[in-house]
């Protein structure tokens, strides 16, 4: 796995809900006390994390939360990061949903990115590898970008003719915390 990004450690600081459980994961082996979980996607990186929850708490699919250093409201602890696999099906059908979520409300962080991500090789660029922008659409993409770069989403689909830029970049990060991808544009490699 390469990852196009530079590897610095880095913590979330903000992560929304993918899936509350009350009454924990009891086929978990390293856990020995039942205690309310959630299991969360990071706002900046997309870690993939699980929290302990705060007695009392009750949180709902979709809400942000703070999970950094400081002093947490809801979240007890990080127990760690996990893997795709690792998501109950409820966390892996919340998912896209919640990305989308994430990318549409960072909306410049990632109109950074198409405005200034480089090749991979000579005969290969970063746009190249979402899904639907091929050889052709990278080409207008560059040649747009050179001219003026792009200031909204909304922009970039009109003066390059790509639709949903937003569902690329989503398939894009749900593939890459798969483990579907060689290459990792928008996420940490586990």
């Amino acid at each position: 796995m390469y990852s196009i990004r530079r590897e610095m450690k880095k913590y979330e600081e903000y992560a929304y809900v993918l899936d509350f459980i009350p009454h924990g994961l009891p086929s978990r082996e390293r856990r020995h006390v039942v205690t309310a979980l959630a299991q969360v996607v990071g706002e900046m990186e997309f870690t993939l994390l699980e929290v302990t929850i705060k007695p009392g708490i009750r949180l709902t699919p979709g809400q942000r939360i703070y999970v950094g250093r400081g002093r947490r409201e809801e979240i007890d602890h990080v127990i760690g990061r996990i893997s795709y696999d690792d998501l109950t099906e409820d966390a892996k059908e919340r998912l896209p949903q919640i990305i989308r979520r994430i990318v549409e409300n960072n909306e410049r962080r990632f109109i950074e990115f198409i405005n200034t991500c480089r090749p991979i090789s000579p005969k290969r660029h970063s746009l190249s590898l979402l899904s639907g922008i091929g050889k052709k659409y990278t080409t207008i993409i560059l040649r747009e970008r050179e001219n003026r770069k792009f200031e909204s989403f909304k922009e970039l689909e009109e003066r390059t003719g790509i639709h949903d830029i937003v569902e690329i970049i989503v398939r894009r990060i749900v593939d890459e915390l798969r483990g579907d991808e060689k290459y990792h544009l928008f996420t940490r490699r586990r």
